[in-house]
């Protein structure tokens, strides 16, 4: 059992195409063809199956995933590991974030962090949460920017860093006052994030708990978006504040404040417990940590980060 045969298994997990992962490790498709096949020799199970067009793992190929990738990880480690000895702050971060966070946050953290570690190679991902946390699953991203629901506790990942941000009601310059009841806006429509998605559940949770039920005339899974129709006054929106901070600043969104409690949620930098925290890593959570933001603030984790 080679490497080069467990990371054509670790990439099958997350291409499901024999074509994908010659490209990323610039092989030819029968090279990695003949990669899997040899682990499956030597294992004596099938590792995975042809499904609705696709490659999939077996159910056996599930159960050795994680030790596939553990493997990988120690390797990475060992690398890592070795280049921090020399007292190197360099090497590769590759991390993910939302289009929100990637367009409005992510620049700044990475003019300061280049600026002090130039050395330090950083590749940018942009996704939706489920992606990112799969991606980050399967190691094909170190660490991702992401929304920490209280009510999902991913149990194979360590946080890094933590943020806070109210969640509030958005509109634009209006008839409607900056300070009214919440019940007055049941006959204001109401634009609102997509069916099922964490933000919708976050949301949809709150007004079940105060009692209130929106008239939703419009959906979409972009806090951009989103935004685009508050401007053109087709309705009100619930949206993390710091995605408008700079709308704020031109005034062309205000936050309309209620007599409700009020909603906060919380940001999180994560990386998997099993892989390696390496210089580079700690330099770049750091610098995300003193980014000092509007309507998003750092919080204190119950560990310490190791000094770089």
């Amino acid at each position: 059992m080679e490497l080069r045969e467990i990371q054509s298994f670790v990439l099958l997990a997350k291409f499901h195409s024999v074509l994908e992962v010659a490209r990323e490790l610039r092989l030819t498709p029968g090279a990695v063809h003949k990669h899997l096949k040899t682990l499956e020799e030597e294992l004596g199970v099938r590792l995975y199956e042809r499904h609705d067009g696709t490659l999939r793992l077996t159910a056996a190929g599930e159960v050795a995933f994680p030790h596939f990738l553990d493997v990988l990880d120690r390797r990475d480690a060992a690398i890592r590991a070795i280049s921090d000895c020399r007292d190197q702050t360099a090497g590769l971060i590759r991390a993910g974030a939302g289009p929100n966070f990637s367009s409005q946050m992510l620049p700044r953290i990475l003019s300061k962090f280049r600026r002090a570690y130039p050395q330090v190679e950083v590749f940018i991902e942009t996704g939706n949460g489920s992606h990112l946390l799969e991606s980050l699953h399967n190691g094909a991203l170190d660490v991702i920017f992401d929304v920490a629901f209280p009510d999902v506790k991913p149990p194979d990942f360590t946080p890094l860093a933590l943020w806070e941000s109210h969640v509030g009601i958005v509109s634009a310059p209006s008839n409607l006052p900056s300070h009214c009841r919440m019940e007055r806006l049941t006959r204001v429509p109401f634009i609102l994030f997509q069916k099922g998605s964490g933000m919708d559940s976050m949301i949809d949770a709150y007004f079940r708990r105060i009692s209130f039920r929106p008239q939703v005339v419009m959906r979409s899974d972009s806090a951009e978006a989103i935004k685009a129709m508050v401007k053109s006054r087709l309705g009100v929106a619930m949206l993390f504040l710091y995605n408008a901070n700079q709308e704020f600043k031109t005034g062309s969104l205000r936050i309309i404040h209620t007599d409700a409690p009020p909603l906060s949620a919380r940001m999180v930098l994560l990386k998997r417990n099993s892989s390696y925290t390496s210089k580079a890593l700690i330099a770049f959570t750091k610098v995300a940590q003193s980014m000092n933001w509007a309507n998003l603030h750092p919080l204190p984790l119950e560990q310490r980060l190791p000094e770089a």
